[in-house]
């Protein structure tokens, strides 16, 4: 949310350049790219975003923290989970640096404003230094949560408290 409030959780999605620093010399491209919720029987009811970013070695990621509200993905009602499987469809197109310009220009005419954007003013913060795969953690992080076995194991392993409560009791019997 805005302001530091927390929202509703939400469906993340970003795409990373895995193999940008195993060529040497690589000093990044541009590309637009289109990330897809592919709703299995509704073509209208696909969720899409776009979006068009310069991947350099440092800003080798990019995509969407808010892609979709959770709560309407995981509605069974919306069937966009049939047998617990999402459909993720990515198209990307690799832009030559005069289409990056005309693009750049292009987009900066239809929305000026965003390119104004000041976090801090906005919201107070202005944010974290990634350290490389935090977003990956956290997304990993929050997908096992979600796997009801797991969930249920973590929760059920013994906290430190209960281990040495156990081992007083055994060292006295």
């Amino acid at each position: 949310g805005m302001n530091g409030t927390p929202g509703p959780p939400y469906f993340a999605v970003f795409l990373n350049s895995k193999y940008m620093h195993d060529v040497p010399g690589w000093g990044g491209c541009s590309a637009v790219l289109e990330l897809t919720v592919v709703h299995p029987t509704d073509a209208i009811a696909c969720v899409s975003k776009n979006v068009q970013h310069n991947f350099t070695t440092e800003e080798g990621d990019w995509g969407f923290a808010s892609f979709m509200p959770l709560a309407t993905l995981r509605n069974p009602d919306n069937r966009y989970l049939p047998n617990d499987t999402l459909t993720l469809q990515v198209t990307l197109r690799v832009l030559k640096p005069s289409e990056s310009r005309a693009f750049e220009v292009h987009r900066m005419h239809q929305n000026p404003e965003a390119w104004l954007y000041d976090s801090k003013s906005e919201t107070g913060f202005v944010g974290l230094q990634n350290q490389g795969a935090t977003c990956y953690m956290n997304s990993l992080l929050q997908a096992l949560y979600h796997v009801p076995y797991l969930r249920k194991a973590v929760y059920t392993l013994p906290t430190e408290g209960e281990i040495k409560a156990h081992e007083s009791a055994a060292a006295g019997e």
